[in-house]
């Protein structure tokens, strides 16, 4: 059985659609796996320790400004139960595609 030409056509369309909104997504998806990899290692420095609140949350909000993340210092949340040290960020990146926006809701976190 022969596949009509439209259909091949229609299903070549939407594999490249995926394929290329794929490819738009992904730098956002590798700058909050390197966030999330830079805030492990932040935390398992034996310094991360002695830094105080604001500069903890002053100096992940920089990395996050270097990889093009939107995290302020107001979505770091940072706890001490226990007498260790945890550490959150809650946040979005939006991505406009023109007739479609997504909003990627991202939340990393760690414990010491």
């Amino acid at each position: 059985m022969k596949l009509p030409l439209w259909r091949l056509l229609a299903g070549s369309a939407i594999l490249a659609a995926l394929v290329t909104i794929l490819l738009l997504l992904a730098p956002v998806y590798l700058a909050d796996f390197q966030l999330q990899r830079y805030l492990r290692q932040t935390m398992t420095e034996a310094g991360a320790i002695s830094l105080t609140e604001p500069a903890l949350r002053q100096k992940l909000a920089t990395r996050a400004r270097e990889l093009s993340l939107p995290v302020d210092g107001n979505q770091i949340a940072i706890s001490h139960p226990g007498g260790k040290t945890r550490v959150e960020m809650r946040y979005a990146v939006r991505k406009d595609f023109g007739l479609y926006q997504v909003d990627l809701h991202f939340h990393s976190g760690t414990g010491q």
